[in-house]
Order: structure tokens, then sequence, then C-alpha cells
């Protein structure tokens, strides 16, 4: 059985965009939670699932600085600070820092 909840969580990054640098994004997160009825009926105890997901979430990805590593224009290396991201498009941008998630 699946459960769909809406507008779980609100989650503000900024993202390295190869085509614009740069951006800020909000993101509203919807999640589906997937299991077995238990005896009691309950898919899961929402009022303790739902406060996990939002702490996990809030305590790791929101306001934090995106950067896909794959994309073009982008290097991520090893540096004294932990990781170093250089890219040259659409312009040039230096950035180290501790290693997130």
């Amino acid at each position: 059985m699946s459960l769909f909840v809406q507008q779980l969580t609100h989650i503000d990054v900024s993202l390295w965009c190869s085509q614009r640098g740069l951006v800020g994004c909000s993101w509203q997160v919807d999640a589906v939670l997937d299991g077995e009825l238990g005896e009691d009926g309950m898919l899961f105890d929402f009022g303790e699932v739902k406060p996990w997901i939002k702490r996990t979430l809030d305590g790791g990805l929101d306001h934090t600085l995106l950067v896909p590593t794959q994309a073009p224009g982008i290097t991520a290396t090893e540096c004294p600070e932990g990781l170093c991201v250089r890219t040259t498009t659409p312009t040039r941008w230096k950035c180290a820092a501790q290693r997130g998630l």
C-alpha cells in the first residue's frame, strides 16, 4: 500500500547551473511512503514519520549549495579544505569547503 503526502516540507538551495551560473531554487517536497498495513490498520505512524523526514531534509539539504559535478565545465577535486569545485562555464568560479552529503 502507498501513502502520498503532499507539501511535506520546503527546501531552498543554491544550484550551480552550467548555463546560468549560480541560481536559487525552491522546491516543495511531496513523498510516497510504501509499506504493509500493520495490525492497527495503519501504514505508518505519521506523527513519527513526518517529523523524521522533515528533520532529515531540513538538516541535510535545506540551505545548501548543490553542484552537479558531472556537468560540462565543472571539476571537483580534493583539497586541504575538503572539496574544491571549479567551473569554466558560464563564468569562472572556485569554491572550497568541507564535503557535504
